[in-house]
């Protein structure tokens, strides 16, 4: 397994565009972006989706928005 990096904060807090900027810094060897937001309620489903859209198309999605631990440990 590569290097991880875990990006923690609040709601609304940056810690999208963070994680997509470090992971083009570093993610040379490619990245695993791992997402964790479910969608409660129809704004959700479309930040969710916006969020999907600005990720590069040869970085692999890996949705967990639970047991992240252990979808990161099956993948």
């Amino acid at each position: 397994m590569g290097k991880l990096t875990l990006v923690l904060g609040g709601a609304r807090s940056g810690k999208s565009a963070f994680a997509q900027r470090i992971a083009a810094e570093r993610g040379a060897g490619g990245v695993v972006y791992v997402a964790t937001a479910e969608a409660g309620d129809e704004e959700m489903a479309l930040r969710i989706e916006k969020h999907r859209q600005t990720r590069p198309p040869a970085w692999r999605t890996l949705e967990a928005p639970q047991d992240v631990a252990k979808c990161i440990l099956a993948d």
